[in-house]
Parts: structure tokens; C-alpha cells; sequence
């Protein structure tokens, strides 16, 4: 199954303070339907509040991620 795409500038939208994403928070604030078992963050957005990825990402979305403070698992 492939993973579904979840645009970094929405997450970033969605959580202004930051914060622990997961499926599971992903979930949460309807980014994502419950029936959705894989997803990948990708894009390109300005990052100013710390997150804590737990699911992949690009590389791009991780240095973006890493240079605001945050970290990608």
C-alpha cells in the first residue's frame, strides 16, 4: 500500500504550536481518515514551531524540521 502525502504547510496550519505528529494525531485533526495506514510528510514550508515527526518524511521536510529545533524519527 502506498503511503499518502501530507503536505508540510497543512501540518504546520493544523499544528501552529508544534508538537508530537504521529497516524494517530494525524487522525485527530482530520488530516488524514481513519482507513489511512501509511503516510509520508512532503512539501515545502517555512517551519517556526518545534515538531516531533514519527512518521517518514522527505528529506527536505526533515532538514526543515531539524533546522527549526524539531526532530524527525
Amino acid at each position: 500500500e502506498d503511503a499518502t502525502a501530507v503536505r508540510l504547510d497543512k501540518l504546520v496550519k493544523s499544528f501552529p504550536e508544534g508538537g508530537v505528529i504521529t497516524i494517530a494525531s494525524l487522525r485527530t485533526k482530520k488530516i488524514i481518515s481513519a482507513s489511512v495506514a501509511k503516510v509520508k510528510v512532503v512539501g515545502i514550508a517555512k517551519v517556526s514551531a518545534k515538531f516531533d515527526i514519527k512518521v517518514p518524511t522527505s528529506k527536505s521536510v526533515a532538514e526543515a524540521i531539524k533546522a527549526a529545533g524539531g526532530s524527525v524519527k
